[in-house]
């Protein structure tokens, strides 16, 4: 599951192993990415929509939870990006 929100701070979610550190408090989304292959990789694809009129750059930070097959629970190291609007 990749976790997408606009902030990072504030919030502390316990795993098995890891902290989730991306604020499920204010605006966000989730993806389910699918299963990893026998070496453990995952790749995908998904379309970031636009902006919004007048919005030239959003910050988004990103933060994978891995579910394994016994049930254990990891967050990854979290991520932050910068989305940039191709009008400017």
């Amino acid at each position: 599951m990749l976790l997408v929100g606009c902030s990072g701070v504030g919030f502390s979610q316990q795993a098995d192993r890891g902290v989730c550190l991306v604020d499920t408090n204010g605006p966000h989304f989730t993806l389910r990415l699918g299963t990893t292959n026998s070496l453990g990789h995952l790749q995908t694809n998904w379309a970031i929509p636009d902006l919004g009129v007048g919005i030239e750059s959003q910050i988004v930070h990103l933060q994978v939870l891995v579910v394994r097959t016994n049930g254990q629970r990891r967050w990854s190291n979290p991520v932050s990006a910068v989305l940039l609007d191709s009008a400017f």
